[in-house]
């Protein structure tokens, strides 16, 4: 009996220890997943850096159509936000546009052919912006606005050198932004984005100059704009 006994007692508390290890795997896997499933943090500073492309850029000057063209681009912002809903950040960036040309309107103009590449068109903004968000656990939807200055930078192609020409555009232009994206949140503070929206630009003053003559007007340079990248929640 007494061997009976002590078999009986070793057998519950081997079944006693493993209630207890399984109720500390459990309580374990709840903290962790709690955890990873963390809703991401409503207030205070963020960085996020992106990629992207920009869309249907037109480039057009005045008297002297070009066909539309796309560029990449790259962009930084601190941010804030100020409550659940509402924040603020400061963006700039780099884009870099290809500007080919429309060879029909370039021969009509310069009486040359076979020119296809006008040069490229560099483009940093710097953006004051507002944000609208509405939290949804780990999906973060929102809307952005902003304003302030962009600054361009041309350079002409080897084709547009070789006609004797020239090209020139204001060096800065003021502007606005309106896009929408989506935030969604990994972690407590580390979030995929993306978004997309529209660059409405002042038009800045350009020309295309050669010895003999010059072609002036205002460059359109609004553009679409669709991108990606990593937020990360201080």
């Amino acid at each position: 009996m007494g061997f009976v006994e002590q078999s009986g007692k070793r057998r519950a508390d081997m079944f006693r220890k493993r209630v207890a290890v399984a109720l500390g795997f459990a309580v374990l896997f709840a903290v962790a997943g709690n955890a990873s499933a963390a809703d991401p943090k409503e207030t205070g500073p963020y960085l996020l850096v992106s990629g992207g492309y920009g869309l249907d850029y037109e480039g057009n000057i005045e008297n002297l159509r070009e066909d539309s063209v796309n560029g990449l681009n790259l962009g930084v912002r601190l941010g804030y936000d100020l409550n659940r809903y509402f924040g603020v950040e400061l963006e700039s960036g780099w884009s870099a546009f290809d500007l080919k040309t429309n060879e029909a309107e370039i021969k009509r103009v310069f009486g040359a052919s076979g020119i296809t590449d006008a040069g490229s068109l560099h483009v940093v903004p710097l953006l004051v912006n507002a944000t609208a968000k509405y939290p949804m656990d780990k999906f973060v939807p929102y809307a952005v606005g902003g304003t302030g200055v962009f600054f361009f930078n041309v350079s002409e192609s080897d084709q547009i050198k070789n006609v004797g020409a020239e090209l020139d555009v204001d060096s800065t232009a003021y502007g606005f932004k309106a896009g929408a994206g989506l935030d969604y949140f990994l972690t407590e503070n580390f979030a995929l984005n993306l978004e997309s929206g529209f660059w409405f630009i002042l038009d800045p003053d350009a020309s295309v100059r050669t010895s003999s003559f010059t072609v002036s007007g205002e460059a359109d340079v609004d553009t679409w704009y669709v991108g990606g990248g990593l937020k990360y929640k201080f």
